[in-house]
């Protein structure tokens, strides 16, 4: 009873989790009513298998079958819900399974005795090691560069804007779901880094002749702006101001992340009505 006020946070929390993230592919698109019932069918069949299915074990057994089940259910779970709904299955989101399926190798290793033991232990270590130059590859989140640059800045008074909605990893908006992150997708990663005073902006990531007529607006009082945007350069472009009045003169893309900046080298026409001329004389 307590629970039922949060429900609608709950509820909008577990929508933006599961369709507002770029997720790895499992199984096809589109699938049919069929696939998904069947689908359904199997998962509810395991599940009943694994925490029933076995009530009279050892207690070794019961310590395995506790495991398999902290193993299995998250990365089952994922599976089905990603040919039931939507994608939603990442390494990263399986991760915590992989510590527990540990534990069941070494179940299982013990099983074949101390000289199987000995051998895959080695064989294990050996391939971490010739595995270990691949993390000194990794590529670094840009943020803390992104920050950097921007804060070396002298305009602290120029906006930082962001684009709304969910990204794919296309780099581009979802026009289905647009409606999510409505301060910025980027937002929360770069405030992490940036501490200056510099406001921030949001700007629709489906409309950019909206999101050029609000960054044109911010950048006409402070003189220039910011942006740092999720999509492809022609699109993010075409967030930006027609050149004439605006230059850009930063440009860098970080990965998957696009830091832009324009200043102002123009004034904006004023547009004077002058009187009609006296036609009595003609």
């Amino acid at each position: 009873i307590l629970f039922i006020p949060f429900i609608p946070t709950a509820s909008a929390q577990i929508h933006a989790l599961l369709f507002g993230h770029w997720v790895d592919w499992i199984g096809v698109s589109h699938h049919s009513a069929g696939t998904r019932m069947l689908a359904s069918l199997l998962t509810l069949c395991v599940l009943s298998v694994l925490m029933l299915g076995m009530r009279r074990v050892s207690e070794k057994s019961e310590l395995a079958m506790r495991c398999s089940l902290y193993a299995v259910i998250p990365i089952l779970g994922l599976a089905a819900g990603s040919i039931v709904m939507r994608p939603m299955f990442t390494v990263r989101y399986a991760a915590p399974s992989f510590a527990v399926l540990a534990v069941i190798v070494a179940l299982l290793l013990d099983q074949g005795g101390s000289r199987v033991r000995r051998d895959v232990t080695l064989a294990v270590v050996a391939l971490l090691v010739m595995l270990s130059p691949l993390s000194f590859k990794a590529q670094d989140q840009p943020w803390r560069a992104i920050a950097m640059r921007v804060a070396a800045a002298p305009g602290t008074d120029e906006t930082v804007f962001f684009e709304t909605g969910f990204f794919s990893s296309e780099r581009m908006i979802d026009q289905q779901e647009n409606d999510g992150f409505p301060r910025g997708f980027f937002l929360v990663p770069f405030e992490y880094y940036f501490k200056q005073p510099n406001p921030n902006g949001a700007v629709p990531g489906d409309d950019p002749v909206r999101a050029r007529k609000l960054i044109e607006k911010a950048a006409f009082q402070a003189g220039g702006a910011w942006l740092i945007s999720g999509k492809k350069r022609a699109d993010a472009l075409a967030e930006l101001p027609h050149a004439g009045l605006f230059q850009m003169d930063f440009e860098q893309d970080f990965s998957r992340v696009l830091l832009l900046h324009i200043r102002l080298i123009g004034r904006k026409p004023q547009f004077v009505t002058s009187p009609l001329p006296d036609r009595r004389g003609l």
